[in-house]
Order: structure tokens, then C-alpha cells, then sequence
């Protein structure tokens, strides 16, 4: 079918034709939703995929499209970055993925989600991301700026009280506990830096 090659273009595959002469088309979704599309409307329908977002055209991911977005919005509020829709739609709208502003990277299940985030109305980060449950060091940004003043670039706090930075010198990543980096006369060469020598 001609309209089969144009389909599998943007990740849709048309599946079947139903009844005799076929009067419409079984048409599945990179996300592997289905749904039924009349023949008079296809070229409607393959119009809509080139001017606007591929999920947009299908009626199971526009749906989840919503739910995805009470979520993202709890998520920014929070500071986090959302991980794009195309990650939710892949599981099928049951996992949301972020990242903190911690840097961690979660990947959580909706229903989790959803508990943990009514407990947001206090402000606390660590009622969003789970690895900030752990309670956040006080002497953290203190390790932050000390990272910055040695010319390496802090990268994301690690739990167990350890962090991990870029090192300015030798650009290699690496961790270190937080009172190793604030230590004073702390070296700004990292453990076995090459640009040592």
C-alpha cells in the first residue's frame, strides 16, 4: 500500500485494512498504540504528521500527552528538568524521567510519583528525587564553592556525603568526599592527574 511507505517515514505502520472493499486502516504508533483510520481521511491524517509533532497524530500518545504535562509542570516547580515527552510515551505513560537539580537522574514510576509529589507543598526537593532523601550535607555548598575557586567544575552530589566534579586541569571526571574538597590547602590537581607533570 502506497500509503504504508509513507507512514513507516515518521515511525507509524500501517497494519491492515478492514472490510471488503477496505474502507479504513489499522495504523500502529512508534509507541505501538493502534487505532483505526478511514481511508477518506488518510491523506488528512499525513498532513497533520508533517506540520506538526509525530505523536500529535496519534489519538493514544495526544491522551497521555496530558498526563505528561500535570507532571512536567510539578517538576519544573521543583527545579528539575524533564526528560523529553518521547521517554514518557515509550513506557507507555507509566515512568517519568528527570533530573534534579542535584544532577541526579531518576527514573520513577508515575503512581510513585504521584505520592511523593503531594508532599511538595513544603518546598523540599527531597519530597521530588528520591536519592535527595538522604538528607543533603550542610557543608555541601561550601564544597560547591571551593570546587569552583580550584577551577573545576562540580557535577552532581553523589550520596554517602560524596560529590563528583570535572577537574579543571586534566578535564577528567571525578569524585571526592566533601570534606576532601574543602580541606584547606587542597591541591587543584585531582587524584593522579596527568597535567601534574
Amino acid at each position: 500500500m502506497e500509503y504504508d511507505q509513507k507512514a513507516r517515514r515518521f515511525g507509524y505502520r500501517i497494519k491492515e485494512t478492514t472490510g471488503k472493499p477496505p474502507s479504513a486502516v489499522v495504523v500502529r504508533c512508534p509507541y505501538s498504540h493502534e487505532f483505526a483510520l478511514n481511508i477518506t481521511t488518510i491523506k488528512t491524517w499525513f498532513d497533520k504528521i508533517q506540520i506538526d509533532k509525530t505523536w500529535r497524530a496519534c489519538p493514544g500518545c495526544f491522551a497521555l500527552s496530558f498526563k505528561f504535562g500535570r507532571r512536567q509542570h510539578i517538576l519544573e516547580q521543583a527545579g528539575c528538568t524533564c526528560m523529553p515527552i518521547e521517554h514518557f510515551l515509550a513506557r507507555n505513560g507509566t515512568e517519568i524521567s528527570f533530573v534534579c537539580p542535584q544532577g541526579h537522574r531518576e527514573e520513577m514510576a508515575v503512581s510513585y510519583f504521584d505520592k511523593r509529589s503531594q508532599r511538595f507543598n513544603n518546598g523540599k526537593l527531597s519530597d521530588i528525587c528520591g536519592l535527595c532523601t538522604r538528607v543533603i550535607p550542610t557543608h555541601l555548598e561550601e564544597a560547591k564553592e571551593r570546587c569552583t575557586e580550584l577551577g573545576h567544575e562540580y557535577l552532581r552530589y553523589e550520596g554517602k556525603r560524596k560529590i563528583s566534579y570535572r577537574c579543571g586541569q586534566c578535564h577528567r571526571e571525578q569524585q571526592t568526599t566533601i570534606a576532601s574538597m574543602t580541606k584547606m590547602g587542597r591541591s587543584k590537581y585531582c587524584r593522579n592527574c596527568p597535567a601534574r607533570n
